[in-house]
């Protein structure tokens, strides 16, 4: 790799905390936030508000709108159905309408829309074949996991609209922490390794790979395990990192050493509120 294994090791634990952040007090979500899922509603709402949507995140009409439309409709249902799937839809775009937000429909790409294309299928047909797990998909991914079938669940759900290899494998790596299934329990960690830019620019310039958003995966993975870290932490600290702590232009410098990561973490407690005490205590140097 070209860098002293200390020093890349010193620089990984550091990010490793940073993505501890992400399931903290101030966090995006909590632990009990998915194992406390146990109805197939509760989950699917949870899966479709930071998932099923997650590629329009700066619209959360869609995700919002998706989850009000299920309320409506879903009711009291034990289980979805194919009248459940058309009417979620249908509500869903009147929701839509109602929000004057000059928001589209996307039918190619909305988890939502009832119709099967070539090998895509609805997120509610999904959930339909998931008797065994009570419809429900938290504990359909949970079990998946436990069971060594990391690759398989990821391409159970890249079968459905709207779900890519960024989205399928960021659900994939919260379940997998949040139920404390160890990575090498899951079969192939690369499976829950969401690549996105900043891990794409993080595996640059801390392991030289610019092949493919697979390969970088793959790499992030070994490297953890390596450096006897967790790979799923490790990478949400990469994405934290360049998305919210360093300063535009700063993300490539941080990366080089522990110290500049370390002036970097200081630098930022100083001038926001928003994770400042626990930013401050990764600044080792």
């Amino acid at each position: 790799m070209g860098q002293p294994i200390d020093s890349l090791k010193v620089r990984l634990k550091m990010i490793e905390g940073v993505g501890r952040l992400y399931w903290g007090k101030h966090g995006y979500i909590r632990k009990v936030d998915i194992t406390s899922k146990t109805d197939w509603k509760s989950a699917l709402e949870l899966f479709i508000e930071h998932y099923a949507f997650a590629r329009l995140r700066g619209f959360p009409v869609y995700s919002k709108g998706a989850v009000k439309a299920l309320r409506a409709v879903a009711g009291k249902s034990k289980k979805p159905s194919p009248t459940i799937t058309r009417d979620v839809w249908e509500e869903f775009k009147k929701i839509l309408k109602a929000s004057n937000k000059n928001v589209k429909l996307n039918e190619k790409l909305n988890p939502l829309f009832p119709e099967s294309g070539t090998w895509k299928k609805p997120l509610l047909h999904f959930i339909g074949n998931m008797n065994a797990y009570d419809f429900n998909i938290i504990l359909w991914a949970k079990a998946m996991l436990s069971q060594g079938k990391a690759e398989s669940a990821y391409e159970n759900l890249e079968c459905v609209r709207g779900i890519s290899q960024k989205i399928g494998t960021f659900f994939l790596r919260d379940v997998s922490y949040a139920f404390d299934i160890p990575e090498a329990k899951i079969g192939d960690p690369t499976y829950i390794q969401p690549v996105d830019y900043w891990v794409r620019k993080a595996a640059t310039i801390l392991l030289g790979e610019t092949s493919n958003d697979w390969k970088i995966a793959e790499e992030i993975s070994d490297i953890a395990h390596k450096c006897g870290l967790n790979g799923g932490l490790l990478n949400t600290g990469l994405w934290i990192l360049g998305s919210e702590i360093a300063e535009s232009g700063e993300y490539e410098n941080a990366l080089k050493s522990p110290e500049n990561l370390s002036a970097c973490f200081k630098e930022y407690a100083q001038e926001t509120m928003h994770w400042s005490k626990e930013v401050s205590k990764l600044a080792y140097y």
